[in-house]
């Protein structure tokens, strides 16, 4: 069977949720974001720096130390910083500290130590004079000292599926909800495809490693809620999502990308109850014609199924499910679609082309099922099952 290409416009995606009472939020760690670091060389020597880590392993370096009349304010100068595995980085920058009411002392400053704490960083710094090369490990530090470093606006976020509210893992090209705090300076809608990766100067970067970093397509943009599309063929253990709001970094989240993480939509956008489906009908004459699989109703002021009649023995009725984090099965036959705990015969299971992050799924529905009444429909995909939707069939 050709698979069916069917604009389903579920608009639900872009609807502000709360977040699930399951989600818990937790600061990850990772370097970006803004950082006080308060170093000393000897009890005499003391200083302070606001070191501003960017989003691609970029920063800057602004001296915070007291200066006198005569001297100009402090420049910010370039800095770099690196993260090697879960907790251990590695800061370094140009400085010039100030010695009397002209002088300076130029060099380079390097900080080395671990997270001790979500927002702490600690460890050794050293100073290099201008001239020497930092990155010569026989090359001795002019000084070395002792650094704590405390970072602020960096709030914490939990991306969960946009269809599911899952997230044990998140699938690469799949459609993701993240909810935090100061996310966007304001709340605004993509109006055409394709996404941009900027929106109301709200960016998304998914960052996997030290040199692999790309912008996600986004959706939507709040300040408590981004909707987002993790970038196509990005899988990872341990990636990092960097949120910036066009201000700042404001937060960060660790999460582990799988190939597939399958979610399915529901009529009320909330990973529980009717699935967001239609029904596809095929008379023995190939008149086809769809149907609707829920409806509101106003008075309970929920969604309800509508129950699917299997018509007479010649009929085909197909189910098409709307779900996300399914494109990327090993193969067809990797994936299983079980209704009321019975297998059905899959066609296809894939991206849905008209849609960004979208992903369709279309099965025959098995005549055994006729008069069960409502039951759940579950779809597992090289070993990860979705969460359960509902639909209703006589």
């Amino acid at each position: 069977m050709k698979r069916l290409l069917i604009f389903f416009g579920i608009i639900t995606i872009f609807a502000v949720s709360p977040p699930p009472s399951s989600i818990s939020f937790a600061q990850p760690p990772y370097l970006a974001g803004r950082w006080k670091v308060d170093f000393k060389f000897s009890d005499i020597e003391e200083h302070s720096l606001q070191f501003d880590a960017e989003m691609n392993g970029k920063g800057s370096f602004l001296l915070l130390d007291a200066r006198s009349d005569q001297m100009p304010p402090a420049g910010s100068t370039i800095a770099d910083w690196a993260q090697h595995g879960s907790s251990h980085g590695t800061i370094s920058g140009g400085i010039e500290f100030p010695i009397g009411n002209v002088a300076h002392d130029v060099g380079v400053l390097v900080f080395s130590g671990d997270l001790v704490s979500a927002n702490t960083f600690a460890g050794k710094v050293s100073f290099f004079r201008a001239g020497q090369d930092p990155k010569d490990p026989n090359t001795v530090p002019v000084k070395t000292g002792w650094f704590t470093a405390t970072r602020s606006a960096v709030g914490a976020v939990t991306s969960v599926s946009a269809a599911s509210y899952g997230n044990t893992a998140l699938a690469g090209g799949s459609i993701v909800a993240a909810f935090g705090s100061n996310l966007a300076s304001e709340t605004q809608a993509a109006s055409a495809m394709p996404l941009p990766t900027s929106l109301a100067g709200t960016m998304v970067a998914v960052r996997v490693d030290a040199t692999t970093q790309v912008l996600a397509p986004i959706f939507f943009v709040s300040p408590t809620q981004i909707n987002y599309q993790i970038p196509d063929g990005v899988i990872a253990d341990s990636a990092a999502v960097i949120i910036n709001n066009g201000n700042d970094v404001t937060a960060v989240e660790m999460m582990r990308i799988a190939p597939i993480a399958p979610g399915l939509f529901t009529a009320n956008a909330s990973g529980q109850g009717v699935a967001a489906a239609v029904v596809l009908r095929v008379k023995a004459d190939g008149e086809q014609s769809y149907e609707p699989v829920a409806k509101f109703d106003a008075e309970q002021k929920v969604f309800v199924p509508v129950p699917i009649d299997l018509g007479q023995e010649t009929d085909q009725v197909f189910l098409i499910l709307y779900g996300t984090g399914i494109r990327n099965r090993s193969s067809l036959g990797a994936v299983n679609v079980t209704i009321g705990g019975t297998d059905t015969e899959l066609l296809y299971a894939g991206s849905q082309e008209g849609f960004a992050g979208l992903d369709q799924v279309n099965v025959r529905l098995p005549r055994s099922l006729k008069g069960r009444g409502e039951v759940d429909v579950i779809l597992t995909g090289d070993g990860a099952s979705s969460n359960s939707v509902k639909i209703s069939v006589y």
